[in-house]
């Protein structure tokens, strides 16, 4: 985070969304992330403020939600970005040389959903049972037997366990649990609800069955 482009960012600080970390004097020693939208904020001003730094002569007019939790964002990339196009410093439009009044969204979700059901086809992984109505939700979470995942005494993520992980070590970095109450939070499952209706529903059920 550059503290100078603090007043570009516009972080929310509401209900812990943005968390410090204070020295015995009261100092900021490092700002904290800790809400979604104020990821979007961040990574958006980042993008931008690169593109000016090469100076980029066709402004951006379509971006790639490149990631299966992106387009759960998508209105807040929207959102943040016509905020951004209109966002002025000493009197000026600061990103209209590099951005577009309108910039395509572009959701890949629908072709990972056809790889994935032709993968899932080539392995016989399809359900034969079609009146089947039983669903499982799995989550994974840190695998704290490993050394090197050992939370902080705060429960945050080492330095280590974030940044420190190698593809390839074959290693269990995470486990695999069902869906509860106390690995995912509230605001998740409204996230849920809002954005998938159906799953969320049988979501809820399945945590139910659970308790």
């Amino acid at each position: 985070i550059d503290p100078s482009l603090l007043s570009v960012y516009k972080f929310s600080p509401d209900k812990n969304k943005l968390l410090c970390e204070f020295d015995p004097s009261g100092n900021c020693l490092e700002i904290q992330l800790n809400d979604p939208a104020n990821y979007v904020r961040y990574h958006l001003v980042t993008m931008l403020e690169k593109m000016k730094r090469q100076k980029y002569t066709t402004p951006l007019n379509t971006l790639l939600l490149g990631c299966t939790h992106y387009p759960y964002m998508r209105d807040t990339i929207a959102l943040v970005l016509k905020e951004l196009y209109e966002l002025k410093t000493e009197d000026r439009y600061r990103y209209r040389d590099v951005l577009a009044s309108h910039v395509e969204l572009i959701d890949p979700a629908i072709e990972t959903a056809k790889e994935a059901y032709t993968e899932m086809r080539k392995r016989n992984l399809q359900r034969t049972n079609s009146s089947a109505t039983s669903n499982t939700f799995f989550i994974s979470v840190p695998n704290l037997t490993l050394q090197e995942v050992q939370l902080q005494p705060d429960g945050w993520f080492t330095y280590d366990y974030k940044y420190g992980r190698t593809a390839g070590a074959d290693k269990e970095y995470v486990k695999y649990v069902p869906f509860d109450t106390k690995n995912v939070s509230e605001a998740t499952y409204q996230r849920f609800s809002v954005v998938l209706p159906d799953v969320y529903t049988k979501l809820k059920l399945f945590v139910k069955e659970l308790k």
